[in-house]
């Protein structure tokens, strides 16, 4: 078991299952549809909610600065599921956007 706990060598098997999170989502989840140019969240919001992309683009800001862009069938906003409810990032939609969304 100490063996899945060493961070220097790469992983012995995939660890996302995009089979599984959407079958989470789609189960759990709510639909959204977010157009292009909106924001998704914005950094110092509060939320419970994470989200998996379904279709589209978004691009995550610090400081006025693209430091990410989510896709389709990434999971976002996942700080807020495990405690860290205020949003550290914001989030812009590139081109219009639909997703599941799950509140912890």
């Amino acid at each position: 078991m100490m063996d899945d706990l060493d961070f220097t060598r790469p992983a012995r098997r995939a660890i996302f299952d995009l089979a599984i999170s959407r079958a989470c989502f789609e189960s759990l989840g709510t639909s959204e549809a977010i157009e292009e140019g909106q924001s998704f969240f914005a950094k110092g919001e509060t939320s419970d909610t994470m989200s998996l992309l379904l279709e589209g683009e978004a691009s995550i800001v610090l400081a006025k600065k693209i430091v990410d862009i989510d896709k389709t069938d990434e999971i976002v906003s996942e700080p807020a599921s495990v405690g860290q409810p205020s949003r550290t990032t914001s989030a812009v939609e590139e081109t219009d956007y639909s997703l599941l969304a799950i509140n912890r």
